[in-house]
This record gives C-alpha cells, sequence and structure tokens, in this order.
C-alpha cells in the first residue's frame, strides 16, 4: 500500500498481512491545498472511488494516486443576459459557474448574449477584451465576464466592476457610467481604461498595484 502525491490512506503506507479471502476496507484522503483523490492502481473494486475495498486473493499491490487541481470561477456581472461555455466541458454559466481542473490546463472561454444584451468584455485569468478568454489554470481562478443590456452608443449605459482582479490590459467602456466597486484589484503591469460617456465613480475599496496603471476618460 502506497500514496503517489499529497494524500496518505487507511490502511497506512506500508506492507500488512491479511488471511487469504479477506475482504480489506481503503481510504484515501487527499492532503494540503489543491490535492484531489485521483484513482487506484491495483486490483480493486472500484478504482475511481476514494472508498473501495480489495479481496485478498494473493499478493496485491496497491497505490493511491492523488493530482493537484485548480477551481475556475466565472462569475457573470452588468444589466444584461447571456451564458458562459467552456472547452474543456465543466462551465455552463449561468446555472454552472464553478469547475474543478487539473492544475495547469487551458480553458477556453466562450461568451454568448441574448437579444438586446452586449457582451463587454473578460476581466482575470489574463483575459481581456470580447473574443474567446484562454487561461492557464496555474492557480484558483475567477473570471469576470460582463454582459449589459446594449445603449445607444454601442455599449451598455452602465457598467459595474467589482470583486476582481484585473491582470491583463482592459479597456471598459459605457455609455453613462462605468462603477468601480469593491474588492477590485489592478495587478501591474496591467493598464486598465475605463471610458464613461458622463461619468466614472469609485465607490469601493480597490487596489492598483505598483506599476498598473489606471486610466479614467469622461464625455463624449
Amino acid at each position: 500500500m502506497a500514496p503517489v502525491g499529497s494524500g496518505s490512506t487507511l490502511p497506512p503506507e506500508g506492507v500488512h498481512n491479511y488471511p487469504a479471502c479477506t475482504t480489506v476496507n481503503l481510504y484515501a484522503i487527499a492532503e494540503g491545498d489543491g490535492w484531489i483523490f485521483e484513482n487506484w492502481s491495483g486490483s480493486v473494486a472500484d478504482a475511481d472511488n476514494s472508498s473501495t475495498i480489495i479481496a485478498m486473493t494473493g499478493d496485491q499491490s496497491i497505490t493511491a494516486n492523488f493530482k493537484q487541481a485548480v477551481t475556475l470561477t466565472v462569475e457573470l456581472q452588468g444589466t444584461g443576459s447571456g451564458s458562459i461555455t467552456s472547452v474543456p466541458i465543466g462551465i455552463d454559466c449561468g446555472s454552472d459557474c464553478s469547475e474543478i481542473y487539473d492544475a495547469n490546463t487551458q480553458v477556453t472561454l466562450s461568451a454568448a448574449v441574448d437579444s438586446g444584451s452586449i457582451f463587454e468584455g473578460w476581466v482575470g485569468g489574463g483575459c481581456a477584451g470580447t473574443g474567446n478568454c484562454v487561461s492557464d489554470l496555474t492557480e484558483e481562478t475567477k473570471i469576470v465576464a460582463i454582459i449589459s443590456l446594449e445603449g445607444s452608443c454601442g455599449h451598455g449605459d452602465e457598467l459595474l466592476l467589482e470583486n476582481v482582479d484585473a491582470d491583463a490590459d482592459n479597456t471598459l467602456q459605457a455609455c453613462s457610467s462605468v462603477t468601480v466597486g469593491n474588492g477590485v484589484n489592478i495587478v501591474a503591469p496591467s493598464t486598465v481604461e475605463l471610458i464613461a460617456g458622463d461619468y466614472v465613480e469609485l465607490t469601493g475599496e480597490f487596489a492598483v498595484a505598483s506599476g498598473a496603471v489606471l486610466s479614467i476618460q469622461t464625455g463624449p
């Protein structure tokens, strides 16, 4: 019995002797942030279940395999409506906005908007702009997708951004107002440009890292 990766087993790692034809309960316990159980190697009853059994019909060699994983969370912000899907599959947001992937997986997100709405772009995960978002998941990641009701200028009338790390050069625009709420962190060396027809409002607790730039432009 042995673990591979960050985890432990019951019975614990080592050599164990049992009477012939005994059924032994096996348990795998992931340990450490970002580690999950993957599968068993050996003649167990259910290789994909962290709790399984093995029949001692002879000498057995069993390995519990653990792997690193990260959680991707997508959040829809804005007054419009639509959905976000992913490749590999897992994200289908509005209904399913969080998924666990193997560490270092590259995920591509695509946006589809309902009639009368406009996709304003991505923030987070190294993404920006209105094309597909391609993000390499090396750590826990949150990506915001902004969908607005379409206004008279080709963007939404209002845009609110909150609770995300802006880690790519980005331009966010609204016909009337752009509001930056709580939890926005502009990560160096990113430049985030806010453009509003009437005004930009900084209402919450946000941070602009040394080496990052926040640019504000208002007026027609």
